[in-house]
């Protein structure tokens, strides 16, 4: 058995396909397997690349905002009193 990438007609990476050995590739499907750290892997008709641009990048990784020094300091201190039985 192999594994082989099913990509659809913009080159997105749409899901694993496991084959037979000796069984003919699907269509829409590529040998070259999609490395880690993709958000939205691209095959690009040669490699992997990213297939969302920075700024929607930008907008998945500020979705949950860093917490403030101050609610990060409530946070340990309802912790503290939660295991302080309070």
């Amino acid at each position: 058995m192999k594994k082989v990438i099913k990509i659809d007609e913009n080159g997105l990476f749409v899901e694993d396909v496991i084959i037979q050995d000796g069984e003919k590739i699907p269509t829409k499907c590529i040998e070259t397997l999609c490395s880690d750290g993709f958000y939205k892997p691209k095959w690009d008709g040669s490699k992997w690349v990213e297939g969302l641009s920075e700024e929607e990048i930008n907008a998945l990784v500020n979705i949950i905002p860093e917490p403030t020094e101050a609610e990060r300091l409530a946070s340990a201190e309802k912790a503290i009193a939660i295991l302080m039985g309070v």
